[in-house]
């Protein structure tokens, strides 16, 4: 009898431990050692030597030392032929092993994240010290001509990713890559990759669809940069999973490519298959790709119509992949603001914007307008905008934008300029040159004259109406220059075509379905209905008692409505967009679902091509709106912003700015130009906060640096920095203890109705911080208060002080608990829903157990 129970728990444990243990087995590689340091600089040191070597070369980082390795190698073997190969070098080193995890599902399969790429002449070591302040373990190695930064090893995309969040807020701009034990793959399911020579751009479904009934279709929409060079065959990796009815397979799946069939296969139960496009169909801009299934499971009539059984899913990791090089472009004004900003990249800003060692107001001022400008040419991303200051050993491998005085001009790029540009002048001057860091990158050097002749040099950089017509590298703007910058009412209707989206056309019987995303400033608080006018055309052979059009939004039905016969050549269909689909974040996808029908064909089988629908890119949202005085920081641009023009707004810094708190300026320039139409006022203050400021600004420090303001800011903050103690003092609202890397964003009550946004922090790396969650949309959907606390780790307090903000928000939530009398959704992810589902196995095979147990005594 023991015997007998002792194998049932045996197999018991078998069956729970792989849940347990996540399927791990273990596996011995081997490593060629280099050298073993505490100092990083030793470390960097014997890196640095090796890289001019034809080696791999690795740093691991563990604890407080810093490895040089080369590997990891399977076998003992392939170390040993390495290992030879670095002695005839003259480098010593020695053959060590070790042991790895891998999970056993995916064999050596891992994610890592790629925090950085360097030039080989880099300095890294400030990453280095950054990270070991925080405690991270982190991997250096040598790829080809560059160096990356990166964390391993994740057995999953969700790990890797979790891992890429905690890391953006060091400030770091993270990839996931795909990768094995000594090899990372230049390919990676995330958004984009550069693999040094070409690019990788992937446009991700995201979400699953699924196509119901005997027809189904699906759209959805990426876009191609105009100055992408395709260089290999696009492709579109489908993977889609049907019903497991097996009767009556003569079902089909066609992708098709702005409306032209490109590929069609009979459905299997799942199936992963790519479908290959010549590089010359995708068009500049957005394309359209469309997937139509033609699903059967029986010979019944309606049966197939009707069966709840009868669909077929496309899952949302099917993606369409480009590869592609961006084009070399001469040096015109023309192509602005290419190279500086690419479109269609998950991180569009592809520049530095640079300023001399010691900028004045003026220079600080025209940088922090630019940073606007760049943030209104390309608002879909967070994008981070880097910048430095000019000194005589600069060498960046990147493109530049160069903002100075004339008399501020560094030597070395006064040659690109004739004495005459160079003398004292009102005018402002733009010049593009090849830089002479690396030819295939450009140096867009600006040289200003009054606030006037700058203003309008932006407004007509932003305009490329003008921008294309100006073929030369240099434009010189002065008092006579004419511009085109809108001065009327901010028009509250926002079409399709505004949104970058072309016309899109249906065709075939039953049911099609098309996504559209935007968004408006968070800021914008309805004052009318917000409606969704469809301007349609469709066949007039329709059954028109059964043909409708349905709107979702944000995933909440809208309404649906009947298709009319008599307006068929000319549909304006007007939907209202219920309180319960608007977005506080103010972003919208709209779901067009079509339901197409025509007489006596209730059950038919036979595809029709006479029967279509046509959107036309002229529908529009008409969003009539008021700014929402009561503002949180989630929100804070709104502060700033009014008729989508920036209003009289200044930014606050120290007399002597660190790096640091520029780069925080100019990223919230960045932001706030992200929610306007046009530039407005925005300038910079050095010092102290005049007295005679109006409208809302902006203070930026560090304590460290920050002087006067300190005290000038505690007048108004609700939580105050202590210059006795070096801390930020708790509050009945806010414990704090330590503050050592502690920021704080803060929206303080002013004079006459106005505010401070009050951002600092204990020191650098603090302020460092704060500023990744400032242009960081996701983090800031955390901050609903006024006043915001972050610490080292990026843990977010956030708490109201202000009893005005504090009613009204009271108020919304009275609102919103009215409307939601049903009560609340508990929601589970993924890995949540897997421990739990653990956890209760476990529970009942102990039971059960026990019980047995107990009954066989």
């Amino acid at each position: 009898m023991r015997t007998k129970k002792l194998i049932i728990i045996i197999v018991l444990l078998a069956i729970t431990m792989p849940a347990l243990q996540g399927f791990s087995v273990e596996q011995s590689v081997y490593y060629v050692e280099l050298g073993l340091y505490q100092n990083p600089e030793k470390a960097l040191n014997q890196f640095s030597k090796l890289l001019n070597k034809n080696i791999a070369i690795n740093i691991d980082s563990f604890g407080e030392f810093y490895r040089v390795v080369s590997g990891y190698y399977k076998t003992y073997n392939d170390a040993v032929n390495v290992a030879n190969e670095m002695q005839k070098l003259g480098i010593n080193n020695e053959v060590k092993a070790t042991k790895l995890t891998f999970n056993k599902h995916q064999s050596t399969k891992t994610y890592y994240v790629l925090l950085k790429s360097y030039e080989l002449s880099a300095n890294i070591a400030d990453d280095f010290q950054l990270l070991k302040s925080y405690n991270q373990d982190f991997k250096l190695r040598k790829k080809s001509k560059i160096i990356e930064l990166y964390v391993d090893q994740f057995y999953s995309i969700d790990e890797a990713n979790n891992k890429a969040l905690e890391l953006n807020k060091l400030g770091f701009n993270c990839s996931i890559i795909e990768g094995n034990l000594n090899k990372l793959v230049d390919f990676r399911q995330v958004q984009e990759l550069n693999n040094g020579e070409s690019l990788i751009k992937n446009f991700i479904l995201k979400e699953d669809q699924v196509l119901k009934g005997l027809y189904g279709s699906y759209s959805m929409f990426f876009y191609k940069n105009k100055n992408w060079s395709i260089i290999n065959k696009p492709y579109f990796d489908l993977k889609y999973q049907r019903n497991q009815i097996t009767q009556n397979r003569n079902s089909t799946i066609t992708v098709l490519l702005n409306s032209k069939p490109v590929y069609s296969e009979i459905t299997q139960d799942t199936n992963n298959i790519r479908v290959y496009f010549e590089p010359d169909e995708i068009l500049n801009g957005y394309n359209t790709l469309t997937i139509k299934c033609f699903n059967r499971i029986s010979n019944l009539p309606c049966e197939d119509d009707l069966n709840p059984a009868n669909w077929l899913k496309v899952k949302g990791t099917s993606y369409v992949n480009l590869n592609y090089l961006n084009i070399d472009d001469k040096t015109s004004i023309s192509d602005f603001p290419y190279p500086y900003i690419i479109k269609g990249v998950n991180q569009p800003l592809n520049m530095k914007l640079m300023i001399p060692p010691k900028a004045s107001e003026e220079e600080l001022s025209a940088a922090a307008m630019f940073s606007v400008l760049l943030g209104m040419l390309e608002n879909e991303y967070d994008s981070n905008i880097d910048f430095v200051k000019y000194h005589k050993d600069i060498n960046l491998n990147d493109n530049l934008v160069l903002i100075c005085k004339r008399e501020n001009l560094p030597n070395e790029y006064q040659k690109y300029f004739t004495n005459k540009e160079l003398q004292t002048s009102d005018n402002s001057l733009i010049k593009e040159i090849y830089s002479p860091y690396n030819v295939h990158k450009k140096i867009l050097i600006i040289l200003l004259g009054n606030s006037q002749s700058y203003e309008k040099l932006l407004i007509n950089l932003k305009d490329s109406n003008v921008t294309k017509q100006i073929i030369a590298s240099s434009y010189e703007v002065g008092a006579n220059t004419v511009t085109n910058e809108l001065t009327d009412n901010i028009d509250s209707k926002i079409s399709l075509n505004k949104m970058g989206y072309v016309s899109s056309y249906v065709e075939g019987l039953f049911n099609h379905n098309l996504q559209y995303d935007f968004r408006v400033p968070a800021s914008w608080q309805p004052n009318g209905d917000v409606e969704l006018n469809l301007h349609l055309r469709y066949s007039d052979i329709l059954d028109f008692s059964k043909s409708v059009v349905t709107i979702l939004v944000n995933g909440v039905p809208i309404g649906s409505k009947s298709l009319k016969q008599e307006k068929a050549n000319d549909n304006f269909m007007n939907f209202v967009i219920t309180k319960d689909s608007l977005s506080s974040l103010g972003s919208y996808n709209i779901n067009v679902k079509l339901s197409l029908y025509i007489k006596d064909t209730y059950c038919e089988t036979r595809e029709n091509k006479n029967v279509w629908a046509y959107i036309a890119n002229d529908s529009f949202i008409n969003f009539p709106y008021s700014n929402n005085p009561n503002i949180t920081i989630s929100k804070y641009e709104a502060l700033f912003i009014e008729n989508e023009s920036l209003n009289n707004t200044n930014i606050i810094l120290p007399t002597n700015p660190t790096t640091e708190e520029i780069s925080t300026a100019l990223r919230v320039s960045n932001y706030l130009g992200k929610y306007t139409k046009s530039i407005g006022n925005i300038g910079v203050v050095l010092g102290s906060i005049p007295s005679t400021l109006s409208g809302n600004n902006i203070v930026i420090y560090n304590n460290e640096n920050a002087g006067s303001l300190v005290k000038e800011s505690n007048k108004y903050a609700f939580v105050k920095y202590s210059e006795a103690n070096k801390m930020y003092e708790s509050t009945a609202k806010i414990a704090l203890h330590d503050t050592s890397y502690m920021g704080s964003i803060q929206i303080l009550p002013y004079k006459n109705e106005t505010n401070l946004l009050l951002i600092n922090a204990k020191n650098e790396y603090g302020l460092k911080q704060v500023k990744t969650n400032l242009i960081n949309s996701k983090e800031l959907r955390l901050m609903n208060g006024d006043v915001t606390i972050i610490n080292k780790q990026g843990v977010i307090k956030t708490a109201i002080y202000n009893k005005k903000l504090q009613q009204y928000l009271a108020n919304e939530y009275k609102d919103y608990k009215a409307e939601n009398k049903n009560g609340f959704k508990f929601k589970l992810n993924f890995s949540s829903m897997k421990v739990i589902v653990i956890t209760l196995s476990i529970m009942i095979i102990t039971i059960a157990t026990f019980v047995y147990l107990k009954r066989n005594k």
